[in-house]
């Protein structure tokens, strides 16, 4: 792997522990809370990408969508199911 795809990696690294510090700093957040939903958790972190136009797809929002997948996916982030779908952290931190 070369070292423009190390940082792409390292890129994605950074922005789950960037989430993942995002769902720790807001009660809902903890593995006991409510949780948030992704435009709350993409909101509290800063990492909401203004597009010149709207998009029907919301694809505005895929970013911090893929990462809480992928935290999901490694079994550090569980999705609540209720009206729609929140995220919280599986365990204390």
């Amino acid at each position: 792997m070369g070292d423009f795809q190390k940082r792409g990696h390292a890129l994605i690294d950074e922005l789950k522990e960037h989430v993942l510090t995002t769902l720790s700093r807001d009660p809902r957040g903890s593995s006991n809370g409510t949780g948030l939903g992704t435009i709350e958790i993409e909101r509290l972190g800063g990492l909401g990408v203004q597009l010149d136009r709207a998009s029907e797809r919301k694809q505005e929002h895929w970013i911090t969508w893929t990462i809480l997948q992928r935290l999901v996916a490694d079994g550090l982030v569980m999705a609540v199911n209720s009206d729609k779908t929140r995220y919280r952290r599986c365990h204390s931190e």
